[in-house]
């Protein structure tokens, strides 16, 4: 479907996958709340999903967790 809002993450060197889910956790509400404004004033413009070029990320797999690991993150 349509994206209605989205905000790029930035990965910190020390950080875990459970602090990286709590930071995305905290921008989501964020970018929700924006959302919810443009909705409500109606300037809302929503983007196409053109997972091709990454701009979608899933719940992570796997593979995205050893993925993350080999990149020098850490579990805990």
């Amino acid at each position: 479907g349509k994206i209605l809002g989205q905000k790029e993450v930035a990965i910190d060197s020390n950080e875990t996958i459970f602090s990286l889910i709590l930071k995305t956790k905290e921008i989501g509400g964020e970018v929700m709340c924006n959302v919810l404004r443009e909705i409500d004033a109606g300037t809302m413009v929503a983007k196409d999903n053109n997972s091709e070029n990454g701009s979608y990320f899933s719940w992570p797999k796997v593979e995205d967790f050893k993925d993350f690991k080999k990149q020098g993150g850490r579990l805990i």
